[in-house]
């Protein structure tokens, strides 16, 4: 059975804007509807809100931002983001791909904070495994901006000129110690001095894990 879009979002938000949050959300849960409907996820997410099911309500918000971008939607993922922020503040994938989507909007100070953020609160960076291209590109685009690397230099403790090249860096000082290297191999292969081997460790993240 084929369903249109538009009466289905027409539905939900008609339900939404009665308070029949759980009439909006049986609506979503009783049709096939296949991802890739971003502004009804989000919809979604608002029902669950108010119903105060703020799990689920997170996992709306998640795909629904997640789609945006895939459409270049980048100020309504943002916005997306931000509902998960009001309910879960130290979410810090969150964080991660808010960096994103302000650095792709030519928003890089709004990108660093969120940037600093992320790597304030994750203990385990897993983001930054995952994603180490995209955080390379967010990090080549802040250190782009000269106004922007003192406070970078600050926060993180990183010598201001070698942002273009530390996701390398760690990913070189990573493979070496995977290998059984001691800190003093790695200096004598790399060049790199110990101090800025703990900082690779530290920024990208990291530490070596059994995978």
């Amino acid at each position: 059975m084929m369903f249109d879009r538009t009466q289905i979002e027409c539905g939900i938000r008609t339900h939404l804007l009665k308070g029949e949050y759980e009439r909006a959300i049986s609506i979503y849960s009783e049709i096939d509807l296949q991802n890739g409907e971003p502004d009804i996820h989000e919809l979604i997410g608002n029902a669950y809100v108010m119903i105060e099911e703020l799990e689920n309500a997170i996992q709306e918000y998640l795909c629904s931002a997640a789609l945006y971008a895939d459409e270049g939607l980048f100020e309504n993922g943002i916005a997306a983001y931000r509902k998960i922020l009001r309910i879960s503040p130290y979410n810090e994938t969150v964080y991660f791909n808010l960096a994103w989507l302000y650095a792709k909007l030519g928003l890089l100070k709004e990108a660093m904070d969120c940037l600093i953020t992320y790597l304030r609160l994750s203990g385990t960076k897993n983001d930054l495994r995952k994603e180490s291209q995209k955080y390379k590109n967010i990090m080549d685009l802040i250190a782009s901006d000269e106004s922007l690397k003192p406070r970078l230099n600050e926060v993180l403790g990183f010598n201001t000129g070698g942002f273009a090249q530390y996701v390398d860096g760690y990913n070189e000082v990573k493979a070496l110690l995977t290998k059984g290297y001691s800190i003093e191999e790695i200096k004598e292969a790399t060049g790199f001095d110990e101090e800025l081997i703990k900082k690779y460790q530290e920024i990208a993240n990291i530490y070596i894990i059994n995978e």
